[in-house]
């Protein structure tokens, strides 16, 4: 599972961000929205970052991701960047935010459930230490975020994707996590799309460094996976060597 890109949700460009140090980073807390909801998860997502913004009046909306009922993940701040929901400057530091939305009385799906699995493994990339899972209520107090029937399954470790889900086998081919890249990338470029490359150049035998950087050990892996895989070697991963990518990863 791939989260969703800002501009293809329709959010507006964050006003200010404010990055984590990986050394302050535990781990998630995971979050409801606290009223039942229903409908297009995009457009719920849109309605949380309208309400941040316009209402509450921070730089976007303050989750680091959000995922529907659907199984479809909305990249909110991202995971390279603090989040503005855990209630304090120290919990914004320490944990990400990623938000399900359900409210009182809906159950996240099973689609929702290994979506956040998938969110959840993407941040272990980038901070392999942060491992905690915690519900929003664990690190605020006065808070019943994300509701009793949530908290039990973090606490079973239903969500952690470190642990078998009931009825299941661990999967051969976990997905990266990281959104898919939309655009032609190159020598200088960052951010998660490349995590994203670089991930599955991983997969054909590059060892990268999953850094989010289109350095130029990142850019000799394109070029040997263009070269062995019949593309024009130019060393710029273009529509055809992602699609090439993609195909490979199914």
């Amino acid at each position: 599972m791939a989260l969703i890109t800002p501009d293809k949700w329709g959010a507006l460009p964050p006003r200010k961000t404010r990055p984590f140090h990986k050394s302050s980073v535990k781990g998630i807390a995971i979050h409801w929205v606290g009223v039942q909801v229903n409908g297009d998860s995009a457009e719920i997502t849109r309605s949380i970052d309208r309400y941040h913004r316009e209402t509450k009046g921070w730089w976007q909306i303050a989750y680091n991701a959000t995922i529907g009922q659907d199984g479809r993940g909305y990249e909110g701040r991202g995971f390279r960047n603090r989040s503005g929901a855990n209630g304090s400057g120290r919990a914004n530091r320490s944990h990400a935010a990623l938000c399900l939305l359900v409210g009182p009385g809906q159950k996240p799906t099973d689609e929702m459930i290994h979506a956040t699995r998938d969110a959840i493994s993407a941040f272990r990339r980038l901070f392999p230490a942060a491992l905690e899972i915690v519900g929003h209520r664990d690190v605020k107090k006065r808070t019943e975020c994300p509701g009793d029937y949530i908290h039990t399954l973090i606490r079973d470790g239903v969500f952690d994707p470190g642990e078998t889900m009931p009825g299941e086998t661990p999967s051969t081919t976990p997905t990266s996590g990281y959104p898919v890249p939309n655009r032609l990338l190159k020598r200088g470029d960052r951010g998660d799309e490349v995590a994203w490359l670089q991930y599955q150049l991983n997969k054909h035998g590059a060892n990268l460094k999953i850094d989010g950087i289109y350095g130029p050990l990142c850019r000799a892996a394109v070029i040997r996976y263009q070269s062995n895989n019949g593309l024009v070697v130019d060393g710029l991963a273009g529509n055809k060597t992602i699609s090439s990518l993609i195909g490979a990863a199914l």
